[in-house]
């Protein structure tokens, strides 16, 4: 992800407890102390390395982080700690940078440039406010409890690696079969494409001996296989150890082990599943249509007495819980169906429907079934996106048929282990 420089601050942010004078001659001064003090503070907080993660890691179009982690620290949050008992209290990185801001701007201003040095303003009115009782004192120490907050999470969570998979970073491939239709959390898995799960002997070959991890030509597949020769240098049987990828059926390959003439055929292939050996903890939620819920349908009678309208009871047919969206002639006849959220399930083609509404005689057939196939993912209320992935990860959803494919087109980072901040201390000025 490309980054292109900005601040998370604007002058007009400063208002409330953070309010400072920003007339025509003060805006320019106060960008020029966001534009100072912002990048300064971030790098205090992550460290160098980690600061640039963080800053690559964020969708300015969205206002928002790619990687879960990150979004976290950045918004307030409150967590028991086992560091000394205590609570971490953060009331997010943007009021934490306005706290430093705001005590950099107002530390400055008690002193002015003139054309004959520097001086303290004088106010003929009113008595001048000691330091020890200046707002921008509190602002700094509520600035510095935040800060703390945010690197001892990160020393909780040093050992997590990076690799966490993000929603807007997944493409997912439709096209499953079987999947429940209510949420449900899912496991990931990897996979391998057309994979042989069962060959034929074509030809035992000559000059073979028991043999294991043998490639196969052409090697390209990746098949490798264990041998058993027959005794008269023929090969007697084989054990498959990998599969392989990108086979079809009737493929055939050579053992190139022996004189190299013994020849094997693909007869069985599948999409192999394992689980994947880097990435870990990454849940989903599925909602997919129901097995025989109604997709196609023909209207059989238009009926009467009907009204346009949405999520419309049905009855009949073999299945239940299916609902339709209807529009009418405006004299109460139907004109057209189409299927709600809710295409229910246990349907058969050919099932004739009646809508529930109206004088219960508009009716429709069933042309085409919905077969689980997934409608949309989205990540568990209760979990992250895991760790461990990497950019390009193919997994499969667990359940249904198992073809329900996703690929991580990006990973998160946040890891506590990349951290490299300075601590900074609360500030007591007397």
């Amino acid at each position: 992800m490309p980054f292109s420089p900005f601040t998370f601050l604007q002058p007009s942010d400063f208002t409330g407890r953070f309010e400072l004078h920003t007339g025509m001659y003060d805006q320019q001064k106060l960008i020029d102390y966001i534009d100072r003090y912002e990048q300064r503070y971030l790098i205090e907080l992550f460290g160098a390395k980690m600061y640039d993660e963080f800053m690559n890691d964020y969708f300015p179009p969205l206002f928002a982080f790619w990687s879960p982690n990150f979004q976290f620290m950045f918004d307030p949050f409150h967590l028991d700690s086992n560091i000394g008992g205590n609570h971490l209290i953060s009331i997010g990185i943007r009021d934490m940078l306005k706290g430093f801001i705001y005590w950099e701007y107002m530390k400055d201003t008690i002193n002015q440039m003139t054309p004959i040095g520097n001086v303290i303003p004088q106010n003929q009115n009113s008595r001048v406010n000691s330091t020890i009782y200046s707002s921008m004192w509190s602002r700094y120490n509520e600035s510095i409890k935040t800060f703390r907050a945010i690197q001892s999470y990160l020393i909780l969570n040093k050992p997590i690696p990076d690799g966490q998979v993000t929603t807007n970073g997944i493409q997912f491939t439709i096209g499953s079969l079987y999947y429940s239709m209510q949420y449900q959390t899912i496991n990931f898995n990897s996979i391998k494409y057309d994979s042989a799960t069962a060959f034929t002997i074509q030809n035992a070959g000559t000059g073979y001996t028991t043999q294991q991890n043998v490639l196969c030509n052409p090697s390209g597949f990746g098949v490798v296989v264990d041998i058993v020769d027959d005794g008269n240098g023929g090969v007697q049987s084989i054990t498959i150890v990998d599969g392989g990828e990108n086979l079809i059926l009737n493929n055939t390959l050579t053992i190139p082990v022996g004189n190299g003439d013994c020849v094997i055929e693909v007869i069985a292939i599948d999409n192999i599943i394992d689980v994947n050996p880097n990435g870990s903890g990454m849940v989903v939620d599925v909602t997919a249509y129901g097995i025989g819920g109604v997709n196609a349908t023909t209207l059989l009678t238009g009926g009467t007495g009907y009204v346009d309208g949405t999520a419309i009871a049905t009855i009949g047919g073999t299945g239940s819980q299916l609902e339709c969206d209807v529009v009418t002639d405006g004299n109460g006849a139907v004109v057209s169906v189409t299927m709600s959220g809710t295409c229910g399930s246990g349907f058969t083609i050919g099932d004739v429907i009646t809508i529930d509404a109206g004088n219960q005689d508009a009716t429709f057939s069933v042309d085409t079934l919905w077969n689980g196939e997934i409608q949309s993912i989205s990540f568990a209320s209760d979990v992250d996106g895991g760790h461990g992935y990497s950019s390009g990860d193919t997994l499969v959803i667990d359940g249904g048929d198992q073809h329900a494919i996703i690929t991580c087109g990006y990973v998160g980072k946040g890891s506590g282990s990349n951290w490299n901040g300075r601590d900074k201390q609360m500030a007591y000025w007397i």
